[in-house]
């Protein structure tokens, strides 16, 4: 996992781990469509909203994306956790997403 991964605020990382995402074949719109939410929600996370996504909408994501987006979008040095479990889950969701990327590289 690169750095920058883990700068900025949630809503900046939300931002890029969606940009990320929508790079490949899929556009806002098909996204909106699958999830189901508003387009204009879509563009909201993309255009960096101060807040980042509502938490009905992360988990929208993390259950369209997976746990990498979890990862990717919402962990790191400006999340913390109140639950020390909710750390470890964070932290095992963590290496989950890195050994799917490994398994990825290495198919």
């Amino acid at each position: 996992m690169s750095p920058q991964l883990y700068c900025g605020k949630i809503s900046e990382r939300a931002k890029c781990a969606l940009e990320r995402r929508l790079h490949t074949t899929l556009s806002a719109y098909e996204l909106a469509y699958a999830l189901p939410i508003s387009e204009s929600t879509i563009w909201s996370i993309l255009s960096g909203s101060k807040s980042g996504p509502s938490g009905r909408v992360r988990q929208l994501l993390v259950d369209f994306f997976g746990a990498s987006f979890l990862h990717e979008a919402f962990s790191g040095p400006n999340v913390h956790c109140l639950d020390p479990r909710g750390a470890q889950r964070a932290e095992a969701l963590r290496m989950i997403a890195d050994a799917q990327d490994e398994l990825r590289r290495l198919a």
